[in-house]
């Protein structure tokens, strides 16, 4: 019993010792109290981001010290009560740094480092022979690819090579390999990078470019269907096991649940007219368009009081701050506080939103709040002002006639681009009709406005805009009927509104996509926004979202105050875009519905 309560006490001493953050607290010594190294470089508190940051000294004492956390707890251990005990200890000072109860004490949530210099010490104090041999490998991989990240992930799973090979026994095997799993766990994003070929160099070879020179922004999107899964190396496997039918799709929402935020791409630069470069962040939250919807679709106030364990409120007021408050607890909420905070801590200035993420938790308001609760001081955008400015743009391209002739339909007119459509087109068109599923929300629309929930009022429409965020198709070929003969429809949702059957049923209709960017130069991006491509100057092109776009523009000019976040658009941010569109180089495409793909969300 007693020797029972030992090992308990070890245990606890060696995940309290592990969870100090040495590097946290070295970086504050030397730079002052206000200076925290997550915010920086790699965001992490170990030395690889420390020797970068502030230089070889803090960094080589933070490597000593990480090395100490897992030595010292292990050693003492052993000295009592002997190797195997001792081997538990070392997982309890590793699982300290990468979950360290000091930082949720602090600031209420977990966080810590990847904990290969806690686990070499502690191993080292153990089997001095096979950790031996893992530095001379490790060594040699940092010598010949300067990949810290790969000779870290290629060190540990050596170490259960070394240990089976000098015949240490199944016991020895297991503990090395459940280290070699917490350090690829610890270093996930990073065997991303590497395999993406994006991955930064412990030591840059002479001449090699700074990328992080350039501004970066990042764009959070979700995929579109089980097949969109396929667009990041981790989460593929999700769809190879719904194509084999291994696992039932409750299962796969499940997981996707649970899922952090991907790094699909940051590979690429737009380098603008102006000679101004930004790189996106192209990130996702692998949530399905039907989980979304669910997840961010709040029920009655009565089930949510229930669900929050709270009366149900009577006054307006209460029932609005219940509805936020269970926005606040969902998992997409979440999701995006996560992706906000690390993308502060790799210097990114503005966080763009897409698809139904940019009018999840009023329009990004209710994430913006919360970042400057937090203290940060990253901008939130739902990309609402440039998609509006692309929708004009199209609408003036291919409309039948002119706009003061025309009778425009927006449906979806209570949302944020649908709203800033029809006021900006206020009084430039001949009559226009808003069409929403909740006509309270219509009344605050300019009276000469047209406001119903009634669908079929589009027969008289010339022009339909459809800027929705529904999961489903709008129109389909059961009610194509509604439109008008010989009408132009403006698809300017994701997922889309008007079903690609549609034109097998009515070719007389003109459907087309606006919201489509063509960057300057030669951008292209590994992510398929199901947007097509077009050719331009003899070569097929990549186009892209126009609520990505704005991000970039925010990015490039700095001029922050346009952001669209909330319910409302103002027109001079409309007018703001479609200024800077034409001076940076970016061309607003309106195309047609003849290439399938763009509609029906093939991967590609």
């Amino acid at each position: 019993m007693l020797r029972g309560g030992e090992f308990i006490g070890f245990l606890v001493l060696a995940y309290l010792f592990g969870s100090w953050p040495f590097g946290y607290r070295i970086a504050k010594w030397f730079k002052g109290p206000g200076f925290d190294i997550r915010n920086y470089g790699s965001n992490n508190i170990g030395f690889t981001n420390v020797y970068r940051t502030l230089g070889p000294l803090p960094g080589f004492l933070v490597l000593t010290a990480d090395i100490l956390k897992g030595l010292l707890p292990v050693y003492a251990c052993k000295s009592v009560l002997g190797e195997g005990f001792a081997a538990v200890c070392l997982l309890a000072a590793a699982l300290g740094h990468v979950k360290s109860i000091y930082f949720y004490v602090v600031e209420g949530r977990f966080s810590g480092g990847k904990a290969v210099a806690t686990l070499a010490g502690g191993a080292f104090a153990l089997q001095p022979l096979v950790m031996t041999g893992v530095l001379a490998i490790f060594l040699l991989v940092l010598a010949t690819t300067r990949y810290l990240s790969l000779a870290s992930l290629i060190g540990a799973y050596s170490a259960v090579a070394l240990s089976n090979a000098f015949g240490l026994g199944l016991e020895w095997n297991l503990v090395f390999a459940f280290a070699a799993v917490l350090i690829s766990v610890t270093h996930w994003r990073n065997i991303v990078r590497l395999w993406r070929g994006t991955e930064r160099r412990f030591v840059r070879s002479t001449g090699e470019a700074k990328s992080d020179e350039i501004p970066l922004i990042v764009f959070v999107i979700h995929p579109t269907s089980v097949e969109d899964l396929n667009q990041s190396a981790m989460s593929a496997w999700l769809a190879k096991l719904t194509d084999h039918k291994i696992v039932p799709m409750w299962f796969i929402r499940w997981i996707t649940r649970q899922s952090p935020v991907l790094e699909l791409d940051e590979q690429g630069v737009i380098e603008m007219n102006d000679g101004s470069k930004v790189r996106p962040c192209i990130w996702s939250v692998p949530l399905l368009p039907s989980d979304i919807k669910a997840l961010t679709t709040p029920p009655t106030v009565a089930e949510i009081a229930v669900s929050l364990r709270r009366p149900e409120p009577t006054a307006s007021d209460e029932r609005a701050t219940l509805v936020k408050e269970w926005v606040l607890r969902s998992e997409v909420m979440r999701s995006l506080q996560s992706a906000a905070v690390h993308a502060e801590r790799r210097g990114v200035k503005v966080m763009g939103l897409g698809a139904l993420l940019s009018t999840f938790g009023n329009g990004g308001g209710y994430l913006q709040e919360w970042a400057k609760a937090k203290g940060l001081k990253i901008v939130i955008d739902n990309g609402a002002a440039n998609t509006a400015a692309s929708v004009i743009t199209g609408i003036e391209d291919l409309a039948p006639k002119p706009l003061s002739e025309c009778v425009v339909a927006t449906v979806g007119a209570s949302g944020f681009i649908g709203t800033s459509v029809v006021r900006a087109l206020s009084g430039r068109v001949g009559r226009q009709i808003a069409i929403a599923r909740d006509e309270r929300k219509l009344r605050n629309l300019d009276a000469e406005v047209v406001s119903t929930t009634d669908l079929a009022s589009i027969v008289d429409a010339d022009v339909v805009i459809f800027t929705t965020s529904s999961a489903r198709p709008i129109i389909t070929a059961e009610n194509v009927h509604f439109l008008k003969c010989g009408a132009v429809i403006h698809d300017n949702a994701i997922p889309h509104d008007v079903d690609d059957e549609v034109l097998s049923v009515r070719p007389d209709l003109t459907i087309s996509r606006s919201g489509l960017i063509l960057p300057p130069g030669d951008y292209s991006s590994r992510v398929n926004f199901h947007f097509g491509t077009t050719v331009y100057d003899g070569k097929e092109r990549q186009l892209f979202p126009a609520c990505l776009i704005q991000a970039v523009i925010l990015g490039a000019t700095g001029q922050y105050e346009h952001a669209s976040c909330g319910a409302m658009v103002r027109p001079k941010d409309i007018e703001f875009f479609r200024k800077q569109s034409q001076l940076l180089g970016f061309q607003v495409i309106v195309t047609d519905i003849s290439e399938p793909e763009v509609f029906a969300g093939a991967s590609s």
